[in-house]
């Protein structure tokens, strides 16, 4: 049978676009064994190394220390986003299944992993922030959503130049308006402000 084809939402606000988004996310999925133990090492680091992990084949086994080292952290840095945001920074999407702990400056270590280094973003506009297609402008007025021109005849066009759909109440917890400088100048070829 052929899989349905996902309902581009009408308004990113909708709650009956919110119901269709969380359609396709299931609220709870057991991970596998494997996912488990994967998910063990990033949410705690700084454990020792559990004794199945034994068990696991030397492949297995870097693959498990490589994501040790490369995502120290990621797991309180994302808990910590979501607690502060509550819904995706840009469209207002709740469904936490669908959101993402985005860096404003890429990962670089735990360091990188403070909140006002971070932005709560779901998958798709996450990807398109990362590929520079989608930014983030502080001005005088607060912050804004920058669309990338080959983006704005789609569904995405609707959100270039609005402003943020949802910020931490904390103001100490906003984006660092420095930071999305930066990830602006990647967009300098297209950014016209």
């Amino acid at each position: 049978s052929k899989s349905p084809v996902m309902q581009v939402p009408r308004s990113w606000t909708d709650p009956a676009d919110e119901a269709v988004l969380a359609s396709y996310f299931p609220p709870a999925v057991e991970p596998s064994p494997w996912e488990s133990l994967v998910g063990t090492f990033l949410a705690s680091p700084e454990e020792d190394v559990p004794t199945d992990v034994l068990d696991l084949s030397d492949d297995e086994k870097k693959v498990v220390l490589t994501l040790q080292r490369v995502r120290e952290g990621q797991q309180k840095f994302r808990s910590t986003l979501v607690g502060s945001y509550g819904a995706c920074a840009v469209t207002g999407t709740t469904v936490e299944a669908a959101l993402d702990a985005a860096h404003i400056r890429p990962y670089s270590g735990p360091k990188a992993n403070v909140v006002q280094n971070g932005i709560v973003l779901r998958g798709d506009i996450h990807r398109l922030f990362d590929r520079h297609r989608l930014t983030i402008v502080f001005l005088d007025r607060g912050y804004q959503v920058r669309v990338h021109p080959s983006l704005r005849e789609t569904p995405y066009g609707a959100l270039d130049r609005e402003p943020l759909a949802r910020l931490p109440r904390d103001s100490r917890d906003h984006p660092d308006p420095t930071l999305l400088k930066e990830h602006n100048d990647q967009c300098r070829d297209w950014l016209e402000l």
